[in-house]
């Protein structure tokens, strides 16, 4: 159904022109005229597109109304002297609705009137509402693309990234395809999904952002498809670089390199750790900060990155966690560890994860300190960043 739907779309507005031949005493429906509307979000989900108006045709959904006799007028409207309307349960049993009227469009507002031929009662109560022009669109729309999550820049960079075709969650391996999906002409913050693709579910809805850069989403999967789909949520995140500092920054053991919208993360020594990783937000950090959340790093940027493992060194890291003495472990944690501490720090290679937030710290004597979050022991012990970095020369 929604495969046929779309097709159908194409033609419309694509090919709006293709048969302008008279037919009859009937004058074919204006170019300006055609194409496919709706009302709601709920009306692209039809057998049709909403309401598609072709040369001599409208439908909508099961609804049928056959164009038997009309002429366009001089202000561009379409009058409708008899047309029948016919749903598609009563073919072969009742006789069509006649009906008469007009259609008419201003902007992306379709207008359209529809009488029963004897009186100035409506006709049919499923065609009266406002009807908006759709677009077919194959991509996220510029004005809605970017990254979106929690308003908090510390917290876990859980949200979504919208980017071409694909509505990315920050923590999941799987992105949402998309497959079809229209826009009405009007709305340039809602994405109406007819289909999307989630691993093996396929998902249908739609995500709009407001004025304030809230992003809401509600998709739900296809019965018979899938488990289920991605939240899509959150508020907008900004990317500014421009604080932060340009090349590497070091203290002999640990690197930090921002590139453009990624950083690069890497140790000195012999185990060759390193993170690259897309730098999903940047947010200020206020002196105040330090005082209520113990990072120990002043005033500054925070760069809030997309979840990802090492590219290299993850089993050396692993090995020096495994093998991590006790007063090794206060020394990082900064209280005294029991065995069962330990015995929490021991990681595999797998487990070994890159770090969620880069916090860079203003200048202070030339150099900067620097901390990672989660304030862990793994970010403690492979990364070591006690002593503040300076830059690369």
């Amino acid at each position: 159904m929604i495969r046929q739907a779309t097709i159908s779309l194409v033609a419309l507005l694509l090919s709006a022109s293709a048969c302008d031949d008279k037919t009859g005493e009937s004058a074919p429906i204006p170019d300006a005229l055609r194409g496919a509307y709706g009302r709601t979000e709920v009306d692209a989900f039809l057998p049709t597109l909403g309401l598609e108006v072709d040369v001599d045709t409208l439908r909508y959904s099961e609804l049928t109304v056959k164009i038997v006799s009309g002429k366009e007028l001089a202000n561009g409207s379409y009058q409708i002297d008899e047309a029948e309307l016919r749903w598609a349960k009563d073919t072969g049993t009742n006789d069509p609705k006649k009906c008469k009227g007009t259609i008419d469009r201003h902007g992306t507002r379709l207008l359209l009137t529809m009488f029963k031929m004897d009186s100035d009662s409506k006709c049919e109560a499923s065609l009266q509402g406002d009807w908006e022009a759709w677009s077919l669109v194959d991509a996220v729309p510029e004005s809605m693309a970017g990254s979106y999550g929690r308003k908090n820049p510390y917290a876990v960079a859980e949200g979504v990234r919208l980017d071409g075709k694909q509505i990315i969650p920050t923590r999941s391996d799987q992105v949402l395809e998309l497959e079809e999906a229209v826009m009405f002409e009007s709305k340039a913050n809602q994405l109406i999904v007819r289909k999307g693709v989630f691993g093996e579910t396929t998902c249908t809805g739609s995500v709009t952002l407001s004025d304030e850069g809230l992003l809401r989403g509600n998709l739900d999967p296809v019965e018979g498809t899938g488990p289920f789909c991605p939240a899509v949520f959150g508020n907008r995140w900004s990317i500014n670089t421009a604080q932060i500092p340009k090349g590497a920054l070091s203290n002999g053991k640990v690197s930090v390199e921002v590139r453009g919208e990624t950083v690069l993360l890497k140790t000195l020594d012999e185990q060759s750790l390193k993170c690259e990783q897309a730098i999903l937000r940047t947010a200020n950090r206020n002196v105040a900060d330090s005082g209520r959340d113990g990072i120990p790093v002043m005033g500054g940027q925070v760069l809030v990155l997309h979840s990802a493992k090492p590219t290299s060194g993850a089993s050396a890291c692993a090995d020096r966690l495994g093998g991590l003495a006790q007063a090794q472990c206060e020394d990082y944690l900064g209280v005294p560890c029991d065995a069962s501490t330990l015995s929490a720090t021991a990681h595999s290679a797998d487990e070994v994860q890159c770090p969620s937030h880069i916090v860079i710290g203003d200048t202070e004597g030339g150099k900067r300190k620097i901390a990672l979050l989660p304030k862990s022991l793994e970010n403690s012990v492979c990364w070591e960043l006690r002593e503040p970095l300076a830059p690369v020369k």
